[in-house]
């Protein structure tokens, strides 16, 4: 094999040893499988991931909780029970899982009307978010 000054002596006059003569060539190989898409993908990290199961679990719990709030409250979110005890809050018991406030509301109850309450303003405030990320974001690729 010559160098490309054609004498195979790399210029100086000296023969180049023969590993130093053949660079390997190395060829483009195609992937045995064609590449998953992008949701594809998203999802295999997803279940490696078990920190994010959970989380995901969670939120989805949270929103379930949220959306049903009037069949799994044990009471309305404005009842006061105040016949039942002599003074308030009251501890928890049979009839209050988590017992009562100052009011004689059943605090599960107005957590669970709270996670509603919660979840609305969520959904205003990211539609908000992403109207004006939108916006902003049109704007900065049409000008540059």
């Amino acid at each position: 094999m010559e160098r490309a000054d054609g004498n195979g002596t790399g210029g100086t006059g000296t023969a180049l040893p023969e590993t130093e003569l053949a660079a390997p060539v190395l060829e483009p190989t195609l992937p045995s499988t064609p590449s998953a898409s992008p949701g594809a993908e998203a999802l295999r990290r997803l279940r490696r991931n078990p920190v994010a199961i959970i989380s995901g679990l969670y939120i989805v719990a949270l929103v379930f909780v949220a959306l049903f709030a009037n069949v799994l409250s044990p009471y309305v979110y404005d009842f006061q029970d105040t016949r039942r005890y002599a003074s308030l809050p009251a501890p928890p018991d049979a009839h209050h899982l988590l017992g009562t406030d100052n009011l004689g509301q059943d605090v599960v109850s107005r957590l669970l009307f709270g996670a509603r309450i919660s979840l609305s303003v969520a959904v205003v405030v990211v539609t908000i978010e992403v109207l004006i990320g939108v916006t902003l974001g049109l704007i900065a690729g049409y000008r540059s």
